[in-house]
């Protein structure tokens, strides 16, 4: 933990809300609420990084099943494929949803992120994945409606994106280079 001294000396730049600074050094004044509130953000931050590996994994396996679906031969296997895809896009969701609102919890908590540049890259390739999650649920429903018109090879493509999305957004949080 920070003594008090060491905390006046730490640029306001990093955050511009008093009460989240203590929390986010790990500061504890003394008071009965320091330790839980220090607890808490702990909890939210863990939940969050949960939800948002939960949502990664639909949108790295969601696409690869499409990829298998592409070369079905029967209606027995494409309505298999169809209750598999439908089930982990529930499940993503939820992860998605989870992300967004622990994230947006967490910036009521510390505003000041939101005056850096790279949150704003981050919440710019949030949205970018949110939107790819809706493409690929329009995609989902021409899979169960037998419309699909994609290779294989498309969708191995398409997997990569959030590969991508996913490696940015770990180095701007934490690099935080602008």
């Amino acid at each position: 933990m920070l003594t008090k001294s060491e905390i006046d000396r730490i640029p306001a730049t990093l955050d511009a809300n008093l009460f989240s600074l203590p929390l986010m050094v790990g500061y504890s004044n003394g008071s009965p609420n320091s330790s839980f509130l220090n607890s808490m953000l702990l909890w939210l931050k863990a939940f969050h990084i949960i939800a948002m590996v939960t949502w990664f994994a639909g949108l790295f396996y969601l696409p690869r099943l499409f990829v298998y679906h592409v070369d079905v031969s029967t209606d027995a296997e494409q309505a298999r494929f169809v209750t598999m895809e439908k089930r982990l896009y529930f499940m993503m969701s939820i992860g998605m949803i989870l992300t967004w609102g622990l994230g947006i919890w967490l910036l009521t908590l510390f505003p000041g992120y939101m005056s850096q540049g790279w949150m704003h890259a981050k919440l710019a390739l949030v949205l970018a994945l949110s939107g790819y999650q809706g493409w690929l649920k329009s995609n989902l429903r021409k899979f169960a409606n037998g419309a699909n018109q994609r290779s294989s090879t498309f969708w191995r493509w398409a997997n990569e994106f959030p590969t991508v999305i996913l490696l940015a957004v770990v180095i701007l949080v934490v690099i935080k280079p602008f």
